[in-house]
């Protein structure tokens, strides 16, 4: 895998982990004072595997939120959307920090059933996330039928037919793949400019692998995001994966000046330096990776650009100790 991004989380018991709490008191008698107490994540070194207490805990994640009345006291039509694009722009601000996770949630609370299922797939969406193109396969399962529910509310409502795809696409099975393909094309019927289909079609072409035709799609979404369609943190996952789709296209220059946007115009998005380390540690350029990964560390110092960082040191040294050698 070219990127190792990881965020399994571990959540409820454990080291370092505190319980997911859910007040269903205060949801019922008054929606302003639901909080979650915490979501915490930890980053899991053996990282190429899920383990099972990880689905364990994501199927009880899962279960709470199923128990939660979600869309029982809606804000009324003219604040909905805007309520839930907030939720769905918090979750990517996360940038793997899960404690964030319950204030991005909230914000499904109050929109109308059909959107806050929606949120819903996109938090348990969030939450599956293990490294590279991994998920855990319940997750998205979980995610997908909560996409399913929120189109029996409102099958005109392109938001869940357009997460629905997003979602299938990281599914394993061909079935998944198919209908991811349906969801698109229903999405592309409801709404053919809307703002986030550009990011289904990458995921969804990205699957298939034709990288080209994903790339064609992500710079439609990035050209909505100068005309002011998308938020800059839209922007940010944007240009995240048009740099990952340069990568698998054996375009290095490319991804790198991508990364290089991403780190730019985010100065404060860990992750876009240490992927951006990545990529100079694979193009050789060795004391420029280890400058963005001291960054990514200053910034937030998780164990897998510490592991990057030990990597890349220990290549500047053999570099130097083989060019001192020579010299002498």
């Amino acid at each position: 895998m070219p990127y190792i991004l990881i965020r399994v989380l571990a959540i409820l018991l454990g080291r370092g982990i505190r319980k997911l709490i859910v007040n269903r008191a205060a949801i019922q008698s008054n929606l302003k004072n639901f909080t979650f107490s915490s979501i915490i994540y930890r980053f899991e070194p053996s990282f190429f595997w899920v383990k099972p207490e990880h689905v364990a805990l994501l199927e009880h994640v899962i279960r709470e939120l199923s128990e939660i009345p979600w869309g029982e006291a809606p804000v009324d039509d003219t604040q909905a959307m805007a309520l839930y694009r907030q939720g769905h722009v918090a979750l990517i601000e996360m940038s793997g920090d899960w404690s964030k996770a319950p204030a991005a949630a909230r914000h499904f609370l109050r929109c109308p059933t059909s959107l806050a299922y929606t949120g819903v797939a996109e938090v348990i969406y969030a939450l599956s996330y293990v490294s590279g193109d991994r998920y855990v396969p319940v997750g998205i399962a979980a995610a997908a039928k909560w996409t399913e529910a929120a189109i029996a509310q409102d099958p005109l409502q392109p938001e869940p037919w357009i997460e629905r795809a997003i979602i299938l696409t990281k599914g394993r099975s061909k079935a998944d793949l198919v209908l991811a393909e349906l969801a698109l094309a229903k999405g592309r019927e409801l709404a053919p400019r809307h703002s986030r289909l550009p990011a289904a079609e990458s995921a969804y072409y990205t699957r298939l692998g034709n990288y080209r035709a994903a790339e064609t799609a992500l710079l439609r979404g990035l050209d909505y995001a100068k005309e002011g369609r998308l938020s800059p943190m839209e922007r940010r996952a944007l240009l995240n994966a048009l740099a990952m789709n340069y990568d698998l296209q054996h375009r290095p220059h490319d991804a790198l000046a991508t990364y290089r946007t991403i780190t730019t115009e985010f100065p404060e998005y860990a992750w876009g330096w240490h992927n951006a380390s990545l990529a100079l540690l694979r193009a050789g350029q060795l004391e420029e990776a280890l400058r963005y990964s001291d960054t990514a560390i200053s910034l937030m110092p998780f164990p897998l650009a510490q592991q990057t960082n030990q990597h890349i040191r220990q290549r500047l040294w053999q570099s130097q100790t083989i060019s001192s050698s020579h010299a002498s």
